[in-house]
């Protein structure tokens, strides 16, 4: 999980010195490192412990890079169906 968590920081640290045409493109890749599948009801993240619906919101309200490393930094963890929710960041609204 940290090395994950690593990957995806290190990640996000060059896209902030070479920034994607979209922050889409930044929060699709943090998605799929983060294991995402499934859609709706069956929606999961396998590398994170978050509920994987506040976790698609969080990725979805994050309005910059600098969010999206905050995200990365605190949603990895065990995954499956162990999920709890988390407090959301302080910058989703």
């Amino acid at each position: 999980t940290s090395d994950r968590r690593g990957l995806a920081l290190e990640y996000l640290d060059l896209a902030t010195a070479h920034p994607p045409p979209s922050l889409d493109y930044a929060r699709a890749h943090l998605g799929n490192m983060l294991g995402r599948s499934g859609a709706g009801a069956r929606l999961a993240y396998k590398h994170s412990h978050w509920d994987p619906h506040a976790l698609r919101q969080a990725l979805l309200a994050a309005a910059s890079l600098r969010q999206l490393q905050s995200l990365a930094a605190a949603a990895f963890g065990r995954g499956g169906r162990r999920w709890r929710v988390e407090q959301p960041p302080p910058w989703w609204g």
